[in-house]
């Protein structure tokens, strides 16, 4: 019922009863499906976001993955340079499966606008933009917003920004991008300030 009502190719539903179980949980129902990508033969590109979940899935990750490509979608440094302890997640999985590595070479916020046409035009940025595009399968994870989101208590965004974002509607965010009820982006100054990957750029 699920697939056909939001048109899904691939839907696992796994047991939750408390937070560790839920997260074991669907860490392995993640592990499962990633494994299906990842055991392909052939040269292939994986875009890679960042959080506990997919951090617990490829921990159960056993095996290399030849001629592949690793990715990381989203920055993991604060406007400071200081990365936060879930955005090690790309390079996790690229040292997991043996895989070449490309991290995000921009912080995740610009700080003003002059900044962020600063940083996504830049030649290596836009290099790694590239290979980000060609991704075979990208996978992310998506979280609520509130004051127990990783992205507010890492200091990625103030109470203020928080407060603000949940005003104009946003109730969650995927790869830093905020999004509203129904997946939207929330029209917002901070979201024109993100430098990850836009996964809309891959339907096109």
């Amino acid at each position: 019922m699920l697939k056909e009502k939001y048109g899904l190719v691939e839907c696992n539903v796994v047991p939750a009863f408390t937070s560790d179980v839920t997260l074991d949980s669907v860490s392995f129902g993640c592990y499962q499906l990633m494994e299906k990508y990842l055991r392909t033969d052939g040269d292939k590109v994986i875009g890679i976001g960042f959080g506990l979940t997919l951090k617990e899935t490829i921990r159960r990750i056993d095996f290399d993955s030849a001629n592949t490509r690793c990715v990381a979608l989203i920055s993991a440094m604060d406007a400071g340079g200081k990365c936060n302890y879930y955005d090690d997640v790309p390079l996790l999985l690229a040292n997991k499966i043996q895989a070449n590595y490309y991290q995000c070479p921009a912080p995740r916020y610009a700080q003003t606008s002059l900044e962020h046409q600063m940083w996504c035009p830049n030649r290596l940025f836009k290099s790694v933009s590239n290979v980000a595009k060609e991704s075979d399968v990208i996978f992310v994870g998506i979280v609520a917003l509130t004051q127990e989101s990783p992205i507010f208590k890492d200091g990625f965004i103030t109470l203020e920004q928080l407060e603000m974002l949940t005003l104009q509607g946003a109730i969650g965010e995927i790869l830093g991008r905020f999004i509203d009820a129904n997946g939207d982006v929330v029209e917002s100054d901070i979201n024109n300030l993100i430098t990850s990957y836009d996964m809309r750029r891959s339907l096109r």
